[in-house]
């Protein structure tokens, strides 16, 4: 269970930043070559989940338009930065240890990802989730919410990137 503004939730997702060099239309090429990285089940909640690894990439590339270019991403990155720190500060005064230890981490994720961004020419952040996220529930939105919270690639061409909401 997570906490958001004074409610409880028990869904959850799971961002998927992806980062590449190249043209924006690469990403496919890119995401093929590293096409073993993706898991195809999950087992659950009393259920076993199930995708194949062209239902994911379709998934993904169906959101490509939302790429964000070089000068975005900066932005895109500087404001995460600033609010995870801002968040961190506020939650140290307020001793809400809670608040602090995920800013801190949000902090050191957003820092690493700025770093991953510097020779990256285009980046895209899907969430799939069980109820949230902009895949969620069915066979996909669990597979890559549970199975799928491990990415983590980091190459010249292509860095995979995940991260918990919880």
């Amino acid at each position: 269970m997570k906490i958001r503004l004074g409610f409880i939730t028990n869904s959850s997702s799971t961002n998927h930043i992806i980062m590449w060099k190249g043209d924006k239309y690469d990403l496919k090429r890119l995401l093929l070559e590293k096409i073993s990285i993706f898991p195809t089940n999950f087992s659950g909640y009393a259920q076993n989940y199930h995708v194949d690894k062209s239902e994911i990439l379709d998934a993904i590339l169906s959101m490509i338009e939302r790429s964000l270019d070089k000068s975005s991403i900066q932005k895109e990155l500087a404001e995460r930065l600033e609010y995870a720190e801002r968040w961190y500060k506020e939650s140290i005064q307020d001793k809400r240890p809670w608040g602090t230890s995920w800013a801190e981490e949000e902090v050191k994720f957003t820092k690493e990802l700025i770093s991953l961004s510097e020779d990256k020419d285009w980046m895209l952040e899907i969430s799939f989730g069980d109820n949230e996220g902009c895949f969620a529930g069915g066979d996909l939105g669990y597979v890559m919410d549970y199975a799928g919270r491990n990415i983590d690639v980091e190459e010249d061409e292509l860095a995979y990137k995940t991260e918990q909401n919880r």
